[in-house]
């Protein structure tokens, strides 16, 4: 699975991948919950909208809901 970021100036295209960050079943967590990943991506570019690309397994790999449909939340962007 994996989170590819895009910016852009214009709400209507223009969008660029600034990077694409792979998540693997065994990755650490971060912070006290068991759904909590961080993904980070930097660029130079100056843009005005977030566009994520989430590429995801089939089915759950770990944890307690291991083999069943995943779900994909983005719960906060932080842009800096």
């Amino acid at each position: 699975a994996a989170v590819e970021c895009f910016v852009s100036k214009n709400k209507n295209g223009g969008f660029t991948s600034i990077g694409e960050k792979e998540w693997h079943f065994d990755q650490k967590k971060s912070g006290n919950s068991d759904w909590r990943y961080v993904f980070s991506f930097k660029t130079n570019l100056k843009a005005r909208y977030v566009k994520l690309r989430i590429k995801r397994h089939d089915i759950v790999m770990s944890g307690r809901k291991k083999g069943m449909p995943p779900v994909t939340c983005v719960d906060e962007i932080e842009i800096l």
